[in-house]
């Protein structure tokens, strides 16, 4: 066992707990430049390595990044609205997607699996990519209506069809 020569505390290894924290966090403080720099240039070598990490992390914790995110944004508003337009901007399939299983949360049954909602995310890419490639707006259509007057569907990928603007808009809740 050491004795700490700044704050006399018993510890064991090259500092103690407070005065390493307190190291560390003045050292980020004088050189945060640099570590945005070093950090920036590792990522762009080890991109695969780090998100594949970062996604396992995900998986093994699911609701810790989640719950954080909310409080994130609860407590920064602004800056997350302002976040979530320039990621539907540049994810526009993605958010059409996301906010189709909003509206559709009751036709979405609790059986869905991951596979799932990546086969409806698909249809929602490939109605914005044929959208981009002819110029012709595209809707992703509920095949049997989400509320019908007869019948309900569900918001599965086997009642997803990719239809013209002008077909799905003369289509009605038919």
């Amino acid at each position: 066992m050491k004795t700490c020569n700044k704050c006399k505390s018993a510890f064991e290894g090259r500092r103690c707990g407070e005065c390493n924290r307190v190291y560390h966090a003045s050292y980020r403080l004088a050189n945060a430049a640099k570590i945005k720099a070093t950090t920036a240039a590792y990522y762009l070598v080890n991109a695969t390595k780090m998100k594949a990490t970062a996604t396992a992390w995900y998986r093994a914790n699911p609701g810790r990044k989640s719950a954080h995110n909310a409080a994130w944004a609860k407590a920064h508003p602004e800056q997350a609205k302002a976040a979530s337009a320039v990621w539907a901007k540049t994810h526009p399939d993605k958010a059409i997607a996301s906010n189709a299983i909003h509206r559709a949360k009751e036709a979405a049954p609790k059986w869905l699996t991951e596979a799932h909602y990546d086969e409806m995310l698909a249809f929602y890419t490939q109605a914005k990519q044929l959208e981009l490639f002819d110029g012709v707006p595209r809707h992703v259509d509920h095949i049997v209506p989400l509320q019908g007057d007869n019948v309900c569907g569900l918001h599965v990928p086997w009642n997803l069809q990719i239809l013209t603007a002008d077909q799905n808009i003369s289509k009605g809740n038919r």
